[in-house]
């Protein structure tokens, strides 16, 4: 399951909808998440449009290991991405589940444009 993530109030319903709560309740992958959409809302506007704007979007992406490696790679044909090109990768280990990694990917489209991928999986799947 994925869900595009470009203001608060998607954030918010992100907590409320993604079926691994207790991934998206622990502080700091939230706190993570929250920074990241705020600096894009700062620099580009919280009601821009992500198909005409410049900006961004941050895209969640949870599941199991074949699920999220398959809509990893939807997302990045869509923005002719290139798996290894990322400008940047955290990793948060979650200290009481193990059997799951949070992994954040900033891929740059353009010069104004970056997405993103936010990737809860889980490891024993």
């Amino acid at each position: 399951m994925y869900s595009i993530v470009s203001n608060e109030e998607k954030l918010n319903q992100l907590q409320n909808n993604c079926s691994m709560p207790e991934v998206l309740s622990d502080e700091k992958v939230f706190k993570r998440l929250r920074a990241d959409v705020e600096c894009l809302n700062e620099a580009y506007g919280a009601d821009r449009d992500l198909q005409a704007d410049l900006g961004g979007f941050v895209v969640v992406i949870w599941g199991g290991r074949s699920e999220v490696q398959n809509e990893v790679e939807k997302v990045l044909t869509h923005h002719k991405l290139h798996p290894d090109e990322y400008e940047y990768m955290d990793k948060i280990i979650l200290p009481e589940r193990d059997d799951i990694t949070v992994t954040f990917r900033l891929f740059l489209c353009s010069s104004d444009y970056a997405v993103e991928i936010v990737t809860i999986e889980e490891v024993g799947e």
